[in-house]
């Protein structure tokens, strides 16, 4: 995978449009040693091409995979799940699937210490009646809840690491939600996170 520059004619026929020019912009050598990271950015391909269409332009989307493919691909760039998961993250929100962090999409409850994720719902989470809002709702711990707060954020802190368990309890509610949204999502979620479900 390489970061590529290139100018193409659109048809409006509908038929393949002419690439005229392309230049590598950026190599990605890590992706060619590190099969954790290769995985992680074909599943941000994949959820690019999956959940987008052509011609709709998404900047802040745009500038989130391309941000996850180059400390995917580059070295020094961090754990690859943890970048994935902020992507993943990001990714939810802008196609409108994000879960609510603070209020409960469903009763509109302050969400506090503990929160529950609905794998029926995205976007349901609830810490005022969990069996009010979702029947297929289950338990997120608080230090889950903070690191998907911390993934959310918009400064930096989320680059820090996070620990395994964390991880992989938070890793199991974007299962949940790619499994909800697409079962050719939910391919992705195997591949890279087999060992943290």
């Amino acid at each position: 995978m390489t970061v590529c520059d290139i100018v193409f004619l659109r048809k409006s026929t509908g038929s393949l449009d002419l690439l005229t020019e392309a230049r590598v912009a950026q190599r990605l050598p890590r992706l060619r040693s590190d099969l954790s990271a290769l995985y992680g950015a074909y599943y941000v391909a994949e959820l690019l091409a999956d959940w987008t269409e052509d011609y709709d332009p998404h900047p802040i989307l745009f500038d989130e995979a391309l941000d996850a493919l180059r400390a995917l691909g580059l070295d020094g760039g961090g754990e690859p799940g943890l970048r994935v998961m902020r992507f993943e993250l990001i990714f939810l929100r802008e196609i409108g699937y994000g879960p609510a962090l603070e209020r409960c999409a469903g009763c509109g409850g302050t969400i506090g210490e503990m929160g529950w994720p609905s794998a029926r719902q995205p976007g349901e989470w609830c810490a005022v009646d969990v069996n009010r809002c979702s029947a297929n709702a289950r338990a997120l711990s608080a230090r889950g809840l903070a690191l998907l707060r911390t993934l959310a954020a918009t400064d930096e802190s989320w680059r820090r690491s996070a620990d395994r368990a964390v991880r992989g309890e938070v890793r199991q509610i974007f299962g949940s939600l790619c499994d909800l949204t697409s079962a050719a999502t939910s391919r992705g979620c195997c591949l890279i996170w087999g060992d943290e479900r």
